[in-house]
């Protein structure tokens, strides 16, 4: 399963603007974190996702604020950062739909053949990727969820 962690990182997208990222000393307790004082402030309210950097403790990621967070590895204290996202609906559904296709499409695409037959000799083709654009000729290219949601992903992709 593709995480949203994951996918903004391909992206290279964080969806966030410099007055968003809180830099500071942050402490993980009872496997929480607390951002009261983001909330209190502003910058963060239930529902939100927002981004762990710089934690010692495997908590670096992409989590949703609720006011019953756990999960988290406990932390003394580690200095670090908290951004506040603001992220698209239209990318929490494709994440849905790159989902989807991972777990119904991702193994057949892997697979390097397209059709096989046992029928009294065996007989195969292989898949050859996808469709060129220039031309018939196909390219042979791997098929990934990279690959079939591109177009889809293009608009959030930053450089």
């Amino acid at each position: 399963m593709l995480t949203l962690t994951e996918l903004c990182a391909e992206l290279n997208n964080w969806f966030t603007q410099k007055e968003d990222m809180i830099i500071g000393d942050f402490k993980i307790e009872n496997q929480t974190i607390d951002l009261s004082a983001l909330v209190e402030d502003g910058h963060l309210q239930p529902g939100q996702y927002f981004r762990i950097i710089g934690s010692r403790m495997q908590n670096d990621g992409v989590y949703q604020y609720t006011e019953s967070l756990t999960g988290l590895n406990n932390e003394t204290t580690f200095s670090g950062a908290v951004w506040c996202m603001k992220i698209p609906k239209g990318l929490l559904t494709l994440l849905d739909d790159i989902n989807d296709w991972i777990d119904n499409y991702q193994e057949i695409a892997r697979k390097p053949f397209r059709q096989e037959s046992y029928q009294g000799v065996y007989s195969y083709e292989k898949a050859s990727g996808l469709q060129s654009a220039y031309g018939n000729k196909s390219a042979d290219v791997m098929i990934t969820w990279q690959t079939v949601f591109a177009s889809d992903l293009n608009q959030w992709r930053k450089a």
